[in-house]
């Protein structure tokens, strides 16, 4: 007999329904389930009560936890919801509520919106109909028993975790760095030490744990020497990076234990049924069947300096920041050099003297073990003040601008990086897709079955390989989005220096210690110093390497450019980058202190007063350095032609040197500018005297 139409029985408007159908395992296909079943019973139910079938939806190989990991049954609710009023379907059939979902939040709330518009759902195997009230209390019991079922699935696959753990068999995804996973005919594979690998992993804990490297200094000397890592699993990088360094140190199984729930899954806030993996900081440690890379004595050194680190910005007790740290390297062992203050010695008043601060090689320290002879302490204030000179004058440099523009447009790396998020996500997804399927089929064994314990130990065995791949890919994915974080975090800086430029000088002459370091910081990635040179006397910083790559030089070292775009002072305009108006006329004021006066002579000036043509260029420097490329086709700095106006008296010598030593002009260069001197009548001509 014909269904009659739950909204209005009187309707004359025969039902329609369309179908939804999904299949998650194999076991279901077995047990009259698969998609051509599902089919054939709805079909006949629709037929057998007078229903025109709309359309059908399929979810194969897809989990009913919740919606959103269901891509026909969202399409399902999106067509009802688009669709006119008059062409709706006015039921969707399903095989069993189950099919439905299994989350009994979901599932009332997705009937709640069907209903909403006028659709209701009728589970054709369980005879329940929303549109009747015993079939919507039906369909609220029967849902939260879905949900329980769902859970008792997790609860057996993650206590068979756990019990693996607990017998000392590795429970993560692929095999930690310095170990491999054999099988030795026993149930689960085990870990075996790979010898080349375990002098890597020894080495790491005892740079960490006895010679004060961190994580990114460990990374960087690594990857500096040549050492390479199998890129395992999802893993794309052969290079180590400070995340992968920071997780071997506090990982346990290198000293012989095995972990169980460093992770966890829970249920973000303020949604239903969607879950995300998190660390937890209290979790079970058990003894391991596989042999220890790590003495217990070194594992507990590194562990007592986890969290102990200070950042690079290190502050003293009166707020002093140390501007170059992380920055300066040493000229002799190459590696990172440290800063520490010389505390003023106590005077008879009781007060301390001034405290001065200075750079030093950490690397010979005898106590440590001394690796480094570099024993000089270079003053602070000396070596920051070269480098503020360097980053600012760099700040004007033609080359400079336009590297940074180039490394802030080029997103080759960035882009690479997403692909390989993106194909680990996809990855760890259809891993996903296979874990559930493997929990449904567990779920579905029959306890009454004779081959009920073997089944189960394979789908068992089968899940824990799944897991295991799972945690190798939640790894490869951290890593690869911390490198994205780390990439998109540096173009944000550069693309904020690149705005700042021209304001550069001043910021790091009237900003404060920190703002200055976080200036250098943004734009520098390391500072060489010279050694056997007194820093109070002379210059002893050799180049400033900034991130666009640039390496600026005081003088250009044959050979150390290294890659890098070379800049000089005499290779830029040092006042040509800060794009003033081409039409600016540069006027040269004499002052001089007379006695005051209350008599005011008015005086008018003219061009021809001076012995100037009215038509002819003023000697700026720019017409300056213009004539000279003109007439001698060499370029000029305005350091060069500021000294030469000092040497003949047009102008005093400003000194913003601090005391360094600054490059003289070359003599053929010299020539040239008393050439433009002399032919803008700034000085008198040698061969009309006489």
């Amino acid at each position: 007999m014909a269904r009659k139409n739950p909204k209005n029985p009187d309707a004359a408007r025969p039902l329609s329904c369309v179908l939804y159908i999904r299949v998650s395992t194999k076991l279901q296909v077995e047990k009259g389930e698969s998609i051509d079943a599902q089919r054939f019973e709805l079909t006949r139910y629709a037929e057998a009560h007078g229903m025109r079938v709309l359309g059908e939806y399929v979810d194969a190989g897809f989990s009913g936890k919740n919606v959103r990991g269901r891509p026909q049954f969202r399409q399902m609710l999106d067509d009802i919801i688009k669709e006119q009023p008059g062409r709706r379907p006015t039921y969707v059939l399903v095989f069993k509520l189950s099919r439905f979902g299994r989350n009994a939040a979901d599932t009332w709330n997705s009937l709640q919106m069907l209903q909403d518009y006028g659709v209701e759902l009728c589970c054709v195997k369980d005879g329940i109909d929303s549109a009747t009230t015993m079939g919507k209390a039906m369909l609220s019991i029967a849902a939260v028993f879905a949900e329980m079922e769902r859970d008792n699935i997790r609860t057996q696959t993650m206590s068979g975790r756990e019990e693996k753990a607990r017998k000392g068999y590795w429970n993560g995804g692929q095999a930690p760095y310095g170990y491999r996973l054999v099988d030795r005919g026993g149930k689960f594979k085990e870990l075996a030490v790979d010898e080349d690998e375990a002098k890597v992993v020894r080495r790491i804990f005892r740079m960490y744990a006895y010679e004060n490297k961190g994580p990114m200094a460990i990374a960087s000397w690594l990857n500096r020497h040549g050492v390479r890592k199998d890129a395992r699993g999802n893993a794309t990088m052969e290079t180590f990076g400070n995340t992968t360094i920071a997780r071997m140190i506090v990982n346990p199984v290198y000293v012989g234990k095995i972990a169980y729930g460093r992770r966890r899954t829970e249920v973000i806030e303020g949604t239903r049924g969607e879950t995300h993996v998190v660390k937890s900081d209290g979790y079970e440690v058990y003894d391991g069947r596989h042999e220890a890379i790590i003495d217990e004595a070194t594992w507990a050194a590194a562990q007592a300096i986890v969290g102990t680190r200070k950042p690079n910005a290190k502050r003293h007790d009166d707020g002093h920041v140390n501007l170059l740290n992380g920055l300066l390297v040493c000229p002799e062992c190459g590696r990172k050099m440290s800063s520490h203050p010389n505390r003023g010695k106590v005077k008879k008043d009781g007060t301390r003297g001034k405290t001065t601060y200075a750079y030093y090689c950490p690397h010979t320290s005898k106590a440590r073990g001394a690796t480094c002879t570099f024993s000089r302490q270079y003053p602070q204030e000396c070596v920051d003040a070269e480098v503020i000179e360097m980053v600012k004058l760099a700040s004007r440099s033609d080359a400079f601008v336009e590297a940074l523009r180039r490394r802030i447009n080029d997103e080759t790396d960035v882009e690479q990086l997403r692909e390989d998020a993106e194909r680990i996500g996809r990855e760890q997804a259809a891993n996903d897709k296979r874990m559930r399927m493997l929990m449904n089929q567990i779920d579905a064994l029959d306890p009454a079955d004779r081959s009920y314990e073997r089944k189960f130990s394979d789908l068992q065995r089968r899940l824990d390989d799944l897991y295991d791949r799972d945690a190798g890919f939640q790894e490869a994915l951290e890593e690869t989005r911390a490198k994205i974080a780390a990439a998109d975090k540096r173009r944000v800086g550069e693309r904020r220096l690149l705005d700042e430029l021209d304001r550069i000088p001043e910021l790091l002459e009237e900003a404060d210690e920190q703002t200055r370091f976080d200036i250098v910081h943004e734009a520098v990635s390391e500072v060489r110093i010279l050694a056997g040179r007194n820093p109070r006397k002379e210059r002893v910083v050799q180049s400033v390497t900034f991130k666009c790559p640039v390496r600026f030089f005081w003088e250009e070292v044959p050979g150390e450019a290294d890659g890098y775009t070379a800049v000089t002072p005499d290779s830029f305009d040092a006042d040509g980058n800060f794009r003033d108006d081409e039409t600016h006329v540069e006027t040269v004021a004499v002052l001089s202190r007379k006695s005051a006066t209350k008599t005011f002579i008015p005086v008018t000036v003219s061009p021809k007063d001076m012995g100037l043509d009215e038509a002819k260029a003023q000697p700026t420097y720019e017409n300056i350095r213009k004539y000279v490329k003109e007439t001698h086709g060499l370029t000029v700095s305005t350091l060069n032609i500021a000294q030469m106006k000092a040497e003949c008296g047009l102008e005093m010598e400003c000194d913003r040197s601090g005391g360094k030593q600054q490059p003289k002009c070359p003599p053929e260069k010299r020539e040239a500018i008393l050439d433009a001197f002399r032919h803008f009548g700034m000085i008198e001509d040698d061969s009309s005297e006489g």
